[in-house]
């Protein structure tokens, strides 16, 4: 995702160091310390798994424009949409800097972390990255409101979804099935639960709809598929610049029928403003 400005609370869009201890206009009540505020930039920047091209386990579940606007054109980044992914990032940061053991294909030697695996589904190439493959199987790490009542855990709909992909890639490359658990961390409490979770067949993957949702596992990943393929091909044959948002134009506004809560998926969306610009809807 490329960055451009801030989108602050108070200030509205604004330069790069507006956070920062030397900025040249800095915000009169700031909503992140200065190394917060670098850190969030330095992960959109480095950021090389969610990039042009790339359809993830984790895109599967959301919607194509968002995607697409996020590969292909300026953000603003608003500080409190990003919080919750910047928290994820840290959390994966953290288990990638640990030791780590061989992996080849077809055989496993101890603990991965942080491995990207990929594979095909429905013609389409997909990959994901486990938070940690050993001997127990794959282990993925969340998060979670509330308190633990017990060393278990409720798995969302779209969790198990999740790992169902990701246990199907990797099953690709190791050649066998994985057992899946999910560890999740209480905010309120720091109490651990987990939950061993049963992946789905590709064929119930394949017609879920995220987050109640109008579009199937399966349509959102050919939507992306068919943006980044009449995108690359129209530049191609161009050898010109070509501007993405006629071919972003095209992907449905999903995110107005999928649900988090009470809210849908457009009012939480890190690009809101960027995808409102397209429909004429100007923001300030």
């Amino acid at each position: 995702m490329r960055v451009t400005q801030w989108l602050c609370p108070l200030c509205g869009p604004s330069p790069l160091d507006h956070f920062s201890e030397d900025a040249k206009a800095p915000c009169l009540r700031p909503c992140l310390p200065p190394d917060d505020a670098a850190n969030m930039l330095r992960d959109c920047k480095e950021d090389t798994t969610h990039v042009f091209g790339a359809i993830t386990a984790t895109r599967l579940l959301g919607c194509a424009r968002k995607v697409a606007i996020e590969d292909t054109l300026p953000v603003a980044l608003d500080p409190a949409r990003y919080m919750a992914a910047h928290d994820g990032t840290e959390k994966h940061k953290a288990l990638a800097s640990q030791p780590q053991t061989s992996y080849l294909l077809g055989e496993l030697h101890g603990v991965q972390r942080e491995l990207t695996v990929r594979g095909e589904l429905w013609g389409l190439t997909v990959q994901a990255t486990i938070d940690r493959l050993g001997a127990q199987g794959i282990i993925e790490y969340k998060t979670t409101k509330g308190w633990a009542k017990s060393n278990e855990a409720k798995v969302w709909p779209e969790q198990q979804v999740q790992v169902s992909i990701q246990s199907e890639l990797a099953r690709q490359q190791l050649g066998h099935a994985l057992r899946v658990r999910l560890w999740y961390k209480f905010w309120s409490t720091g109490q651990w639960a987990y939950a061993d979770v049963e992946p789905l067949s590709l064929d119930e993957v394949a017609a879920f709809k995220p987050h109640g949702g109008d579009y199937t596992v399966r349509e959102i990943g050919e939507q992306l598929s068919a943006f980044y393929h009449d995108y690359e091909s129209t530049k191609a044959a161009n050898q010109t610049g070509v501007p993405p948002e006629p071919f972003i134009r095209r992907l449905p506004l999903a995110g107005r029928k999928m649900k988090f809560g009470k809210k849908s998926a457009c009012e939480m969306c890190l690009v809101q403003r960027e995808c409102d610009r397209l429909e004429g809807v100007v923001t300030l």
